[in-house]
């Protein structure tokens, strides 16, 4: 596979900006209030939830991976 190729199937992690994984989330419940439940690709923790606000939801774990102290990071996932 070329370097190209990989760089175009590389999904990149968003906290904030143009595609950012945050709002596809609050996209998917609606209401920041909201649960969604079912294995989602918003699911992040795998818990078969989607939630946007309260214990367990999936947003705060897109921000520990970029970093809460740097929320505009953008960060390259990694695949085993």
């Amino acid at each position: 596979m070329s370097l190209q190729r990989l760089i175009f199937c590389l999904k990149l992690i968003r906290y904030t900006g143009v595609d950012d994984d945050k709002t596809a989330i609050l996209t998917k419940v609606g209401n920041p209030l909201n649960v969604v439940q079912g294995y989602l690709l918003e699911d992040v923790n795998l818990n078969g939830f989607v939630k946007y606000n309260g214990s367990g939801n999936d947003r705060v774990i897109i921000l520990n991976n970029v970093g809460a102290g740097t929320p505009d990071n953008v960060i390259i996932e990694e695949l085993p």
